[in-house]
Protein backbone atom coordinates (compact mmCIF):
# COMPACT_ATOMS: atom_id res chain seq x y z
CA UNK A 1 0.00 0.00 0.00
CA UNK A 2 0.99 3.67 -0.36
CA UNK A 3 3.40 5.13 2.19
CA UNK A 4 2.79 8.51 3.80
CA UNK A 5 5.95 9.86 2.15
CA UNK A 6 4.41 9.32 -1.30
CA UNK A 7 1.19 11.24 -0.59
CA UNK A 8 2.67 14.46 -2.04
CA UNK A 9 3.19 12.96 -5.49
CA UNK A 10 0.63 11.66 -7.97
CA UNK A 11 2.13 8.49 -9.37
CA UNK A 12 1.41 4.87 -10.20
CA UNK A 13 -0.38 4.25 -6.91
CA UNK A 14 -1.53 7.73 -5.86
CA UNK A 15 -4.29 9.95 -7.29
CA UNK A 16 -5.99 13.14 -6.03
CA UNK A 17 -9.52 14.32 -6.84
CA UNK A 18 -11.30 17.52 -5.85
CA UNK A 19 -14.60 15.65 -5.59
CA UNK A 20 -16.06 12.21 -6.15
CA UNK A 21 -17.95 11.11 -9.25
CA UNK A 22 -18.50 7.75 -10.91
CA UNK A 23 -15.65 8.60 -13.28
CA UNK A 24 -13.34 7.97 -10.32
CA UNK A 25 -14.27 4.29 -10.54
CA UNK A 26 -12.00 4.03 -13.58
CA UNK A 27 -9.01 4.85 -11.39
CA UNK A 28 -10.22 2.57 -8.58
CA UNK A 29 -10.45 -0.31 -11.08
CA UNK A 30 -7.03 0.65 -12.50
CA UNK A 31 -5.43 0.53 -9.04
CA UNK A 32 -6.96 -2.89 -8.42
CA UNK A 33 -5.79 -4.17 -11.82
CA UNK A 34 -2.24 -2.85 -11.45
CA UNK A 35 -0.51 -2.72 -8.05
CA UNK A 36 -3.14 -1.25 -5.74
CA UNK A 37 -3.18 2.40 -4.72
CA UNK A 38 -4.70 5.27 -2.82
CA UNK A 39 -7.11 7.99 -3.91
CA UNK A 40 -7.52 11.19 -1.89
CA UNK A 41 -10.84 12.98 -2.35
CA UNK A 42 -10.81 16.68 -1.49
CA UNK A 43 -7.44 17.67 -2.94
CA UNK A 44 -6.73 19.72 -6.05
CA UNK A 45 -4.24 18.82 -8.76
CA UNK A 46 -1.85 21.45 -7.37
CA UNK A 47 -1.78 19.60 -4.04
CA UNK A 48 -4.01 22.01 -2.10
CA UNK A 49 -6.38 20.34 0.32
CA UNK A 50 -9.87 21.83 -0.03
CA UNK A 51 -11.95 19.15 1.73
CA UNK A 52 -15.45 18.04 0.85
CA UNK A 53 -18.95 18.71 2.11
CA UNK A 54 -20.95 16.13 4.08
CA UNK A 55 -18.01 13.78 4.52
CA UNK A 56 -20.05 11.05 6.24
CA UNK A 57 -22.63 10.70 3.44
CA UNK A 58 -19.95 10.97 0.73
CA UNK A 59 -17.85 8.24 2.35
CA UNK A 60 -20.84 5.89 2.35
CA UNK A 61 -21.71 6.81 -1.23
CA UNK A 62 -18.16 6.01 -2.38
CA UNK A 63 -18.13 2.65 -0.60
CA UNK A 64 -21.53 1.77 -2.07
CA UNK A 65 -20.47 2.73 -5.60
CA UNK A 66 -17.28 0.65 -5.44
CA UNK A 67 -19.16 -2.35 -4.04
CA UNK A 68 -22.15 -2.17 -6.39
CA UNK A 69 -20.39 -1.26 -9.65
CA UNK A 70 -17.01 -2.95 -9.27
CA UNK A 71 -18.00 -5.66 -6.77
CA UNK A 72 -15.01 -4.73 -4.60
CA UNK A 73 -14.64 -4.01 -0.93
CA UNK A 74 -12.38 -0.99 -0.40
CA UNK A 75 -10.98 0.63 2.71
CA UNK A 76 -12.71 4.01 2.57
CA UNK A 77 -12.44 6.42 5.48
CA UNK A 78 -12.62 10.11 6.33
CA UNK A 79 -9.55 11.97 7.59
CA UNK A 80 -8.68 15.53 8.51
CA UNK A 81 -5.65 16.79 6.58
CA UNK A 82 -4.39 20.34 7.11
CA UNK A 83 -7.70 21.14 8.79
CA UNK A 84 -9.79 19.91 5.84
CA UNK A 85 -12.20 16.95 5.84
CA UNK A 86 -11.01 14.58 3.11
CA UNK A 87 -11.66 10.97 2.18
CA UNK A 88 -9.02 8.33 1.51
CA UNK A 89 -9.79 5.24 -0.56
CA UNK A 90 -7.21 2.48 -0.27
CA UNK A 91 -7.41 -0.17 -2.97
CA UNK A 92 -5.50 -3.48 -2.77
CA UNK A 93 -3.90 -5.21 -5.72
CA UNK A 94 -6.49 -7.60 -7.10
CA UNK A 95 -6.24 -11.31 -7.63
CA UNK A 96 -8.20 -11.00 -10.87
CA UNK A 97 -8.90 -8.27 -13.39
CA UNK A 98 -12.06 -6.22 -12.92
CA UNK A 99 -13.82 -4.03 -15.45
CA UNK A 100 -15.79 -0.83 -15.16
CA UNK A 101 -18.70 -0.46 -17.56
CA UNK A 102 -17.29 -3.27 -19.70
CA UNK A 103 -13.88 -1.61 -20.08
CA UNK A 104 -10.55 -2.46 -18.47
CA UNK A 105 -8.34 0.19 -16.91
CA UNK A 106 -4.72 0.14 -15.70
CA UNK A 107 -2.28 2.62 -14.22
CA UNK A 108 0.51 3.83 -16.48
CA UNK A 109 2.78 6.25 -14.63
CA UNK A 110 0.46 8.76 -12.95
CA UNK A 111 -2.39 8.25 -15.42
CA UNK A 112 -5.34 5.89 -15.76
CA UNK A 113 -5.59 4.34 -19.21
CA UNK A 114 -8.08 2.03 -20.84
CA UNK A 115 -6.54 -1.14 -22.16
CA UNK A 116 -8.08 -2.80 -25.20
CA UNK A 117 -7.26 -4.81 -28.26
CA UNK A 118 -4.10 -6.88 -28.33
CA UNK A 119 -2.57 -5.51 -25.09
CA UNK A 120 -5.69 -6.56 -23.17
CA UNK A 121 -5.72 -9.96 -24.82
CA UNK A 122 -2.08 -10.41 -23.88
CA UNK A 123 -2.80 -9.76 -20.20
CA UNK A 124 -5.80 -12.04 -20.13
CA UNK A 125 -4.07 -14.86 -21.97
CA UNK A 126 -0.45 -14.59 -20.85
CA UNK A 127 -0.80 -13.46 -17.24
CA UNK A 128 -4.16 -14.99 -16.31
CA UNK A 129 -3.84 -17.76 -18.88
CA UNK A 130 -7.53 -17.55 -19.66
CA UNK A 131 -10.03 -15.66 -21.75
CA UNK A 132 -12.12 -12.92 -20.13
CA UNK A 133 -15.30 -15.01 -20.16
CA UNK A 134 -13.43 -17.95 -18.60
CA UNK A 135 -12.60 -16.01 -15.44
CA UNK A 136 -13.99 -17.79 -12.36
CA UNK A 137 -16.66 -16.17 -10.24
CA UNK A 138 -17.19 -17.26 -6.65
CA UNK A 139 -20.97 -17.22 -6.95
CA UNK A 140 -23.47 -19.62 -5.40
CA UNK A 141 -24.72 -21.92 -8.21
CA UNK A 142 -28.20 -21.57 -6.74
CA UNK A 143 -28.24 -18.04 -8.17
CA UNK A 144 -28.47 -19.54 -11.67
CA UNK A 145 -31.83 -20.16 -13.30
CA UNK A 146 -32.44 -23.86 -13.81
CA UNK A 147 -35.24 -23.00 -16.27
CA UNK A 148 -32.80 -20.98 -18.38
CA UNK A 149 -30.27 -23.80 -18.24
CA UNK A 150 -32.84 -26.42 -19.34
CA UNK A 151 -33.93 -24.09 -22.16
CA UNK A 152 -30.29 -23.85 -23.28
CA UNK A 153 -29.83 -27.62 -23.24
CA UNK A 154 -33.09 -28.25 -25.07
CA UNK A 155 -32.29 -25.80 -27.87
CA UNK A 156 -28.69 -27.01 -28.10
CA UNK A 157 -29.68 -30.66 -28.36
CA UNK A 158 -32.38 -29.88 -30.93
CA UNK A 159 -29.75 -28.11 -33.04
CA UNK A 160 -27.32 -30.99 -32.63
CA UNK A 161 -24.73 -28.78 -30.94
CA UNK A 162 -24.97 -30.36 -27.48
CA UNK A 163 -24.58 -34.13 -27.04
CA UNK A 164 -27.61 -36.01 -25.78
CA UNK A 165 -25.41 -37.45 -23.02
CA UNK A 166 -25.21 -34.09 -21.23
CA UNK A 167 -27.48 -34.49 -18.14
CA UNK A 168 -30.41 -32.14 -17.64
CA UNK A 169 -31.09 -32.96 -13.99
CA UNK A 170 -27.59 -32.19 -12.68
CA UNK A 171 -26.66 -28.65 -13.69
CA UNK A 172 -23.17 -28.60 -12.10
CA UNK A 173 -22.15 -31.86 -13.77
CA UNK A 174 -23.45 -30.54 -17.09
CA UNK A 175 -21.62 -27.22 -16.68
CA UNK A 176 -18.39 -29.04 -15.91
CA UNK A 177 -18.75 -31.30 -18.94
CA UNK A 178 -19.24 -28.22 -21.13
CA UNK A 179 -16.17 -26.46 -19.72
CA UNK A 180 -18.17 -23.81 -17.86
CA UNK A 181 -16.52 -24.42 -14.49
CA UNK A 182 -13.04 -23.21 -13.56
CA UNK A 183 -11.47 -25.05 -10.61
CA UNK A 184 -14.94 -25.75 -9.28
CA UNK A 185 -16.13 -22.13 -9.62
CA UNK A 186 -18.65 -20.90 -12.17
CA UNK A 187 -17.10 -19.18 -15.16
CA UNK A 188 -18.29 -15.71 -16.12
CA UNK A 189 -19.83 -17.29 -19.23
CA UNK A 190 -22.06 -19.53 -17.10
CA UNK A 191 -23.07 -16.65 -14.86
CA UNK A 192 -24.01 -14.33 -17.73
CA UNK A 193 -25.89 -17.02 -19.63
CA UNK A 194 -27.95 -18.37 -16.76
CA UNK A 195 -28.15 -15.84 -13.91
CA UNK A 196 -31.57 -14.22 -13.48
CA UNK A 197 -29.94 -10.78 -13.26
CA UNK A 198 -26.63 -10.90 -15.18
CA UNK A 199 -25.93 -7.18 -14.79
CA UNK A 200 -25.51 -7.81 -11.07
CA UNK A 201 -22.28 -9.61 -11.96
CA UNK A 202 -21.26 -7.74 -15.10
CA UNK A 203 -22.11 -4.06 -15.45
CA UNK A 204 -23.84 -3.38 -18.76
CA UNK A 205 -25.22 -6.92 -19.24
CA UNK A 206 -28.61 -5.80 -20.52
CA UNK A 207 -30.22 -4.69 -23.77
CA UNK A 208 -31.91 -1.44 -24.76
CA UNK A 209 -34.32 -1.35 -27.72
CA UNK A 210 -35.43 1.97 -29.18
CA UNK A 211 -38.57 2.79 -31.16
CA UNK A 212 -38.12 5.67 -33.65
CA UNK A 213 -40.55 7.48 -35.90
CA UNK A 214 -40.00 8.10 -39.62
CA UNK A 215 -37.95 11.21 -38.81
CA UNK A 216 -35.54 9.29 -36.59
CA UNK A 217 -36.92 10.75 -33.37
CA UNK A 218 -36.89 8.38 -30.40
CA UNK A 219 -40.46 7.69 -29.33
CA UNK A 220 -39.65 5.30 -26.50
CA UNK A 221 -37.11 2.75 -25.43
CA UNK A 222 -37.30 -0.56 -23.61
CA UNK A 223 -34.70 -1.94 -21.24
CA UNK A 224 -34.44 -5.69 -21.12
CA UNK A 225 -32.75 -6.62 -17.88
CA UNK A 226 -33.07 -9.25 -15.16
CA UNK A 227 -33.10 -11.84 -17.92
CA UNK A 228 -30.56 -14.64 -18.37
CA UNK A 229 -28.63 -13.78 -21.53
CA UNK A 230 -29.53 -17.13 -23.05
CA UNK A 231 -33.18 -15.96 -23.06
CA UNK A 232 -32.41 -12.46 -24.26
CA UNK A 233 -32.80 -13.01 -28.05
CA UNK A 234 -36.35 -14.30 -27.77
CA UNK A 235 -37.21 -11.54 -25.28
CA UNK A 236 -35.80 -8.95 -27.68
CA UNK A 237 -37.89 -10.33 -30.56
CA UNK A 238 -41.02 -10.29 -28.42
CA UNK A 239 -40.31 -6.74 -27.26
CA UNK A 240 -39.71 -5.54 -30.84
CA UNK A 241 -42.94 -7.14 -32.02
CA UNK A 242 -44.86 -5.54 -29.15
CA UNK A 243 -43.32 -2.12 -29.80
CA UNK A 244 -44.12 -2.32 -33.53
CA UNK A 245 -47.69 -3.33 -32.79
CA UNK A 246 -48.02 -0.54 -30.24
CA UNK A 247 -46.79 2.01 -32.76
CA UNK A 248 -49.48 0.93 -35.20
CA UNK A 249 -52.24 1.07 -32.60
CA UNK A 250 -50.92 4.11 -30.74
CA UNK A 251 -50.64 2.33 -27.37
CA UNK A 252 -47.64 2.30 -25.05
CA UNK A 253 -46.56 -1.07 -23.58
CA UNK A 254 -44.89 -1.35 -20.20
CA UNK A 255 -41.15 -1.53 -19.61
CA UNK A 256 -39.76 -5.04 -19.96
CA UNK A 257 -37.84 -6.57 -17.06
CA UNK A 258 -37.77 -10.22 -18.01
CA UNK A 259 -40.04 -13.11 -17.38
Amino acid sequence: MVSEEKMDIENLDMEWKESWSDKCLKTIAAFYNTKGGRMIIGRRDNGEYIGIQDVKATTKSISDSIRNKLHLISETHAVSIEGKDCIIVDVPKGDEIVDYDGRFYFRVGNTTQQLEGNPLKKILLDELRMQWLDQPRKIDPRSLSEDAFRFFLKRGKEAGRIPETIPEDDMMTALESMGLLNDGDLSLTAVLLFADDPKRYQYGAYLKIGLFDDRGILLRDDILDRIPLVRLPESACACSATSTSSRRTGTTPARHQGH
